[in-house]
């Protein structure tokens, strides 16, 4: 399968997705280079659509559920999913700035949050943004359950070894010295997920294990040439996370 074949199966999810939950949905012209993250986030909702029956689209703009392809915005102005879990909310996210923990100066905007439910989503203005001009949105570490990282390219250690950084970056909870402390077989959430849509050689493979003993993170290689939705959950880490 081709990368466009993989695309165009995206696409006609989407279409599959707004006629289940009875919305359309709108997207940007001439943002095929978005259409790899949103295959991803469509993946993701479907793992919980499995795994949580209480899912369902937030946000609707008379009717139309709008995704999030760029950090640019206010998160109030687009969609998403809710999912419920024993009781306790939370949001499948695209596109929302991280603040975190080691320093209110650091930001950075992961391609897909699973995040807290509620009032979490803050904003402030500083003169280094835009000159003061425009609010920039963002949340805190300590709302952050998992981020996800979506590139549709071939993998290189740089990059896998870079999504380390974000996992410390991201998750309050990153502290544990192994995955023992923090991944669960009966865990709902998935543990933080780097999503590749090319293929990889023998030493990526071996990388990749060798970082997963150690770090509570998922590496899915080769999307561009699967079959869309072979996303399987039970070969995935999951958080033990309340």
């Amino acid at each position: 399968m081709s990368e466009d074949a993989w695309l165009s199966i995206v696409e006609n999810s989407m279409r599959k997705f707004s006629e289940k939950y009875k919305f359309k949905y709108a997207l940007r012209k001439n943002v095929s280079y978005a259409l790899f993250e949103i295959g991803c986030y469509l993946l993701i909702v479907g793992y919980y659509s499995k795994n949580c029956a209480n899912l369902y689209p937030v946000g609707l703009v008379d009717g139309v559920f709008r995704y999030k392809t760029s950090p640019q915005g206010n998160p109030a102005n687009f969609s998403f999913y809710q999912g419920v879990i024993d009781g306790k909310s939370f949001d499948i996210r695209q596109q929302v700035r991280v603040e975190s923990k080691i320093s209110e100066g650091v930001y950075f905007t992961p391609d897909i949050a699973i995040i807290l439910s509620g009032d979490v989503i803050g904003s402030k203005r500083d003169p280094l943004y835009s000159k003061g001009k425009k609010e920039y949105f963002f949340i805190k570490s300590e709302n952050v359950i998992s981020i996800h990282e979506c590139k549709s390219m071939n993998p290189f250690p740089e990059l896998i070894a870079s999504f380390y950084g974000f996992l410390d970056l991201a998750h309050e909870w990153f502290t544990c010295s192994g995955y023992h402390e923090c991944v669960s077989k009966n865990g709902i959430h998935i543990a933080p997920t780097l999503f590749i849509g090319g293929d990889a050689g023998g030493l990526h493979h071996k990388m990749i294990k060798e970082m997963r003993k150690v770090v509570p993170m998922n590496v899915v290689i080769g999307l561009h040439h699967s079959e869309f939705g072979m996303f399987d959950g039970d070969s995935l880490w999951r958080l033990g996370l309340a």
